[in-house]
């Protein structure tokens, strides 16, 4: 962790779902091919591949109300939430909290707990035990204060459709407002390592675009518990039907997927931040305007240049439309685009050799040394697809600790896996759940 420092939506029984099935199932097909072959070795590289069978199970309807619908993908131990809401901001949020009231209001006091944990350990690199213990107790207030401080820097510019989408939620599901709102601010006071790859032309099969979001943060932290993607449908003009891939509570987009669109960050340091640094949109909230209102590659640039930007990270944008993707470095002052030919922060040619097609970074500082990647991206060019980035790309690497994330562009599938709660068992290790996003984002409510 590093600091710096309306309506009433009331809740109807569920029924049995409908219209899933085999279509559902057959939208969702694994075609790898599982063996018993030796893993091979590549130079940087420490991990194996992951060859778990996929976790390809029907969406059970298990609740629903005027605005939105819950359901839950599981198979044995695993299980994920999908909620769809649809309507303006506080009608979403309403329902939402309704709909995820229990998983929620837990996640929300694990956060708190985890976040005052972490204080504890931060101050017991530089202090001895006995004087940590009489701050054990300020530490919630420390959190708090800490978190407050980031909202005064940033209120100004976060847009009201995210306030009234948290008020929703804290009335839907009874909890606090305050705790709720600076809970979602959690994401501008970390840094994550993660990598990013979009793949696409002639680097993949038939030419398709792919893209990889593995998420390196703490795969102990307890929001794993309650993994979750919410499929918003907003009445707003101008808006897309998106999904943000998380976990229940937290609106702001790390991991987000449209018919039109994907994002995903990483970390990216150049200089020490300054305090000047963090006036501005939270960056999880940009994402989410991306998500909601980007259309194609250009329109979406668009939207994060005209932004008041906050921190520093880098950027992964895959587009439907385009069949392409980009990398992007992201500050409050500059913004920066990388196609396939010209990726100069990425790497050196001989760690991070130039593939047609292909855009990546590593889980390491940029430029990286590490050649794992390169290696991995070279052997498979020309064959790449979601099976190859999950089970190849995110195994062998290592990356992806809390989540990996593979995205099928032209058929509107995402293979996404969690770090195992309680245990911490890395996500790129884990059977992922493949979703097909088309039935989530045309379902009628």
């Amino acid at each position: 962790l590093f600091f710096f420092f309306q309506a009433e939506d009331g809740i109807r029984d569920a029924q049995e779902s409908r219209g899933l099935g085999d279509v559902y199932k057959r939208q969702t097909q694994s075609t790898w091919a599982i063996c018993d072959e030796p893993p091979k070795e590549y130079e940087g590289c420490h991990g194996k591949p992951n060859l778990g069978a996929f976790i390809n199970a029907e969406p059970k309807l298990v609740g629903q109300s005027v605005s939105g619908r819950k359901f839950v993908i599981e198979e044995g131990n695993d299980k994920l939430h999908v909620v769809v809401v649809k309507g303006r901001p506080y009608e979403m949020g309403f329902a939402y909290g309704r709909l995820m009231q229990h998983e929620i209001k837990e996640n929300i006091h694990n956060f708190w707990g985890y976040l005052e944990n972490q204080i504890y350990d931060a101050l017991g690199k530089y202090l001895p035990r006995f004087l940590i213990w009489p701050l054990v107790k300020t530490a919630r207030i420390t959190a708090h204060a800490l978190l407050e401080l980031d909202h005064r820097f940033t209120q100004k510019w976060t847009p009201p459709r995210i306030t009234e989408e948290l008020k929703g939620i804290a009335h839907g599901a009874h909890i606090s407002y305050r705790e709720l709102m600076l809970t979602n601010l959690f994401p501008e006071i970390i840094k994550a390592a993660c990598s990013i790859v979009g793949a696409w032309g002639p680097a993949t099969k038939n030419g398709d675009l792919f893209q990889l979001r593995a998420l390196d943060w703490d795969r102990k932290a307890p929001i794993s518990k309650f993994p979750t993607i919410v499929v918003y449908q907003p009445r707003e003009q101008g808006s897309n039907t998106y999904a943000n891939i998380g976990y229940a509570g937290l609106i702001g987009v790390l991991t987000g997927f449209s018919p039109n669109l994907a994002i995903s960050e990483k970390v990216w340091k150049t200089h020490q931040l300054q305090i000047k640094d963090r006036f501005g949109e939270p960056w999880a909230y940009v994402l989410k305007r991306v998500m909601q209102f980007g259309k194609d590659l250009d329109s979406a640039i668009d939207i994060l240049k005209n932004s008041k930007r906050t921190c520093e990270i880098f950027l992964g944008l895959g587009s439907a439309k385009n069949n392409q993707f980009r990398a992007i470095t992201y500050n409050q002052t500059n913004l920066e685009v990388f196609d396939d030919k010209n990726c100069t922060v990425c790497g050196s040619d001989e760690t991070h050799p130039q593939i047609d097609g292909v855009v990546y970074l590593d889980k390491f500082w940029q430029p990286s040394k590490n050649q794992c990647l390169g290696k991995l991206l070279s052997e498979n060019n020309g064959k790449i697809d979601a099976e190859v980035l999950f089970r190849e790309v995110a195994g062998y690497h290592q990356t992806g600790d809390s989540q990996v994330a593979v995205f099928d562009f032209k058929r509107s599938i995402v293979y996404v896996s969690y770090s195992e709660f309680g245990t911490g068992e890395p996500a790129y290790n884990r059977r992922p759940f493949i979703v097909d996003m088309n039935y989530f984002f045309n379902l009628e409510i």
